[in-house]
């Protein structure tokens, strides 16, 4: 089922309620919108005009199974809770590849770094959920 704008907000909103992105530390995904003025490429430059960084600041692309790969693959030792937050991460992934195009995901900063997967909607604004990851 494809959403509209203010249904898709609400749904990947529900979608990552209670999830944490795992990482060095634990972090909440967030539900994020970019309006783009025209047709507007989406690139590393705009990623850094949108998220308030300098041009210094590495911006780097990043494919969405390698994001969504660690979190919902099952390990043989998963409990319930476990197994639960798995289905969660694959309805997230499912909602995004089915709802949004032209999806990407960027990777901003070195060690404490910012992650957006983001795509454009069906009226033409980028959206989206971003995390952190902390990687030493």
């Amino acid at each position: 089922m494809v959403f509209t704008e203010k249904s898709l907000r609400q749904s990947l909103l529900q979608a990552t309620e209670g999830l944490l992105y795992p990482s060095e530390t634990d972090e909440p995904l967030v539900y994020f919108e970019w309006d783009l003025s025209g047709n507007a490429p989406l690139n590393e430059q705009a990623v850094r005009k949108y998220t308030d960084n300098p041009r210094q600041v590495s911006v780097k692309k990043q494919p969405l199974d390698d994001f969504f790969g660690q979190v919902t693959e099952i390990k043989e030792w998963y409990h319930a809770d476990e197994l639960k937050q798995v289905e969660q991460f694959k309805e997230l992934q499912r909602q995004i590849t089915e709802n949004l195009t032209d999806i990407q995901v960027f990777r901003v900063g070195k060690m404490d770094i910012d992650v957006y997967v983001v795509g454009k909607t069906p009226s033409g604004k980028w959206a989206g959920i971003s995390t952190k990851v902390t990687e030493t």
